[in-house]
This record gives C-alpha cells, sequence and structure tokens, in this order.
C-alpha cells in the first residue's frame, strides 16, 4: 500500500505540516485544529520509528477533562481524520 504521510494543521497557519510531528517542527506549543480531545476520536496509525501511515487507523476513547488539547502525547504525533459520534 501507498504510505501516507503524516498531516497536522495548528490553528493560525495557512497550511498543514506533512512528515514531521509538532515537535519535531518546533510547533510542540501550537494547538492542532483537530486535537485528541473528543471520546470517539479517529487518527491514522503509523509505525512507531516512520511517520508515514500504511493505511491503519484507530479510535481513541478519551475523556477531555482528564487529557485536554494540547496537553497530551496524541496531539501532533499523529494525523486526526475525524471523529464518531
Amino acid at each position: 500500500p501507498q504510505p501516507i504521510p503524516i498531516e497536522i494543521l495548528v490553528q493560525g497557519m495557512d497550511s498543514a505540516e506533512y512528515g514531521t510531528s509538532l515537535e519535531e517542527a518546533g510547533l510542540f506549543n501550537e494547538r492542532p485544529v483537530l486535537p485528541f480531545n473528543a471520546y470517539g476520536t479517529l487518527a491514522l496509525s503509523h509505525p512507531f520509528d516512520d511517520l508515514n501511515s500504511n493505511g491503519g487507523f484507530f479510535f481513541v476513547k478519551t475523556d477531555p477533562t482528564e487529557t485536554p488539547a494540547g496537553l497530551n502525547l496524541l496531539d501532533g504525533n499523529y494525523s486526526v481524520v475525524g471523529y464518531v459520534i
């Protein structure tokens, strides 16, 4: 399968970051447009040492009062593609 690069857009930017985490891009304090702050977040998975997805995905079961946006380890390290209601 064709790898899908990680894509992260932070608030206030005109274009997304591709192929790098927010930490690697020096944007670790920025808030992503689609954060991991909702129960049922859908994101693309990737191997530990490669930020490109091989087509896998995962759901996040989280409580926004326990992991608010910008204060968890998933923000900026995976591409959020949507939320399940």
